[in-house]
């Protein structure tokens, strides 16, 4: 093997956790992505943010927004970057890249696409030695990637558990607008068809309102004195939401506003006119806990987890050092 292929080896951090925990400790000072230097061999708790490592940031922030990058920006960008070089640091110390299918799936890809997995099928562990040999690892953002999001949800879920009734039933309480249930509207109607009527269509409207309000007919009855509506004459139970996908945003405000029981319009939509009866309408309200205590549960879990995370990640920065190439040094929470 060429001295510059056996450097590449020793410093591609996955390679070091499928080969064994010895050149983990040994390699720690190397756990960063190619180009970013360690300040010294045995400081694997330093991370040197390059100029050049800043520039790059900027310049794909504004090539991704179209914005110029403004003091704040750098400093924000700068901060993340620090973030995910711990949660991929710390990856690679938890040995995330052990046997990881990913890893070994993703170079075996790129020694077939570089023609270099012709022949014996290759067994995993030479998958990622020669993958290494040939530097297939370095600044591979699909694998940093990935650990910095793995970190993540390991962090977060290393405090799950279960609720107790009583933090049960404070989140509820305290958080009852999640669970709000919209108003909801059942209805029947007798349409009015533009196309059938031309003219007529305004002077008849009023008309069978008339007549609808002083006769009460059974709804069959009210249905046959319009124009056949295609999706029937009774809808139950309809949200805002509903009912404006079918009939639009106006007619759905004025049918949730009505007044119960009795005959209103007439009220347009894209079809034609209508003549509304409100048959019930049930206000916006909170459901009750038990009814939707799983969405609850769920909700009070995704809390904890991020209050975890932020905990764990905050705990994570203290240990590391931040050492500016421009000047300065201070701990992994400055930003």
């Amino acid at each position: 093997m060429q001295r510059s292929q056996l450097t590449r080896a020793l410093r591609w951090p996955p390679l070091h956790f499928a080969l064994g925990g010895v050149l983990l400790f040994v390699g720690a000072a190397a756990f960063g992505p190619a180009g970013e230097t360690a300040p010294g061999a045995g400081d694997a708790r330093l991370i040197l943010v390059e100029e050049a490592r800043v520039a790059a940031l900027r310049a794909r922030h504004e090539g991704r927004t179209g914005l110029p990058v403004d003091a704040h920006t750098e400093r924000s960008l700068v901060a993340r970057f620090v973030e995910e070089e711990i949660l991929y640091r710390e990856a690679l110390r938890r040995g995330l890249a052990t046997d990881n299918p990913a890893v070994v799936g993703r170079m075996r890809q790129k020694l077939e696409f570089l023609g270099e997995g012709h022949g014996e099928p290759l067994d995993d562990e030479n998958v990622l030695r020669q993958a290494a040999e040939l530097g297939l690892g370095d600044e591979d953002l699909v694998l940093r990637n990935m650990f910095v999001r793995n970190m993540r949800l390991l962090l977060a879920r290393e405090g799950d558990r279960e609720p107790t009734t009583e933090e049960l039933e404070s989140y509820f309480a305290s958080h009852g607008d999640e669970f709000l249930r919209p108003a909801r509207v059942s209805w029947r109607h007798v349409f009015l068809d533009e196309d059938e009527r031309g003219d007529r269509l305004a002077s008849d409207a009023d008309g069978l309102l008339a007549r609808l309000r002083s006769r009460a007919p059974t709804s069959a009855d009210a249905e046959a004195l319009g124009d056949p509506f295609v999706a029937g004459g009774e809808f139950h139970g309809k949200t805002r939401r509903q009912v404006t996908a079918r009939f639009g945003s106006a007619f759905a405000a004025a049918v949730l506003e009505l007044p119960e029981r009795e005959w209103s319009g007439p009220f347009a939509s894209p079809f034609g006119l209508h003549l509304v009866f409100v048959e019930e309408r049930i206000d916006a309200h909170v459901a009750p806990l038990e009814e939707v205590r799983d969405r609850v549960v769920l909700a009070w879990r995704r809390q904890r987890r991020d209050r975890h995370l932020e905990r764990s990640l905050a705990e994570l920065r203290s240990r590391y050092e931040v050492v500016y190439e421009s000047g300065g040094r201070r701990d992994g929470g400055a930003g």
